[in-house]
């Protein structure tokens, strides 16, 4: 879901008003049907091999259909409950990372904290090797670990 920053950063962890407070906040779901076919409706030489429709038509009266069905399958499996707060986590995260960096807050953090905020947060998750990023032809890419 959109948001927008205030001077407090509040808007970034907190909905904007009551209607957005659902327990999905801050996303939202849709049913998104992908086509194969490449769109003929292209024009003034757009590529259709990379084209991407950034506003889906969607049906707004099933908006809180698919919304109840989603939370009724997070709350009913541990697994994907735990799962959807990583995501909600991570989607907070990311939201409050982008104004930092947008906005170039991180010059006033102080960097000799970063030790502190290693050890505090060192063992939070288990390390899960990924191809992507762990690739042995390439070297590891393994996160480092800080010692004073």
């Amino acid at each position: 879901m959109p948001f927008s920053v205030t001077s407090d950063l509040s808007s970034v962890f907190v909905a904007p008003d009551a209607a957005q407070a659902t327990r999905l906040w801050p996303l939202d779901f849709m049913i998104l049907r992908a086509f194969s076919s490449r769109p003929e409706f292209l024009t003034n030489g757009q590529d259709p091999d990379t084209y991407a429709d950034r506003n889906p038509w969607q049906f707004g009266e099933l908006r809180g259909e698919i919304a109840t069905k989603v939370s009724n399958k997070i709350d009913s499996d541990a697994r994907i409950k735990a799962f959807y707060q990583d995501l909600r986590d991570f989607t907070l995260l990311q939201r409050l990372f982008r104004v930092v960096l947008e906005n170039e807050v991180w010059k006033q953090f102080p960097i000799e904290k970063l030790v502190d905020l290693t050890k505090a947060t060192a063992g939070s998750y288990e390390y899960v090797p990924t191809a992507r990023w762990d690739n042995p032809s390439r070297g590891s890419l393994r996160p480092a670990v800080f010692e004073p």
